[in-house]
């Protein structure tokens, strides 16, 4: 998932670029694209200041593999994180880590398929339907640091 400063155009842009299409939308918060039939999503956007990479999504086959992918994050030290939990849009099951630059590696699996004749549609709602509480840092952009 890529942070955007202007999720419309970023949408325009991979539809046109790379053919992916609108899966769903919670508007001003996060844009999912599909690429046909298959996973709810494989691309999105959330908004930011400025450009960059939100977060990597790592597919894994079930609930023990997030499991045992959080715990070896933790065994060198990254233990930052958000999950274990599902996902709202998508309904996949989750685990979040935060990377040593300020961006997250998700675990996830079980997720939602869409067909063919899926009909994209914008949603209000939370970002998980449980979960423990999301970082307050989780959707922002991290200021660049000096080298």
């Amino acid at each position: 998932m890529l942070i955007s400063t202007d999720l419309d155009a970023s949408e325009a842009f991979y539809a046109r670029a790379l053919g992916l299409r609108l899966s769903d939308h919670i508007p001003g918060i996060a844009t999912f694209m599909n690429s046909g039939p298959g996973d709810h999503h494989v691309f999105g956007f959330v908004p930011g200041t400025h450009p960059g990479l939100h977060h990597s999504s790592w597919m894994v086959a079930d609930i023990d593999r997030i499991a045992m992918g959080a715990r070896s994050m933790a065994a060198v030290g990254q233990v930052k994180g958000w999950g274990l939990g599902r996902h709202t849009l998508g309904s996949n099951l989750f685990h979040y880590i935060q990377d040593p630059w300020g961006g997250w590696i998700e675990y996830s699996g079980d997720m939602d398929g869409i067909t063919e004749d899926w009909k994209p549609n914008d949603w209000d709602c939370p970002a998980a339907v449980w979960s423990p509480e999301m970082p307050a840092d989780f959707i922002t952009n991290q200021e660049e640091k000096p080298v």
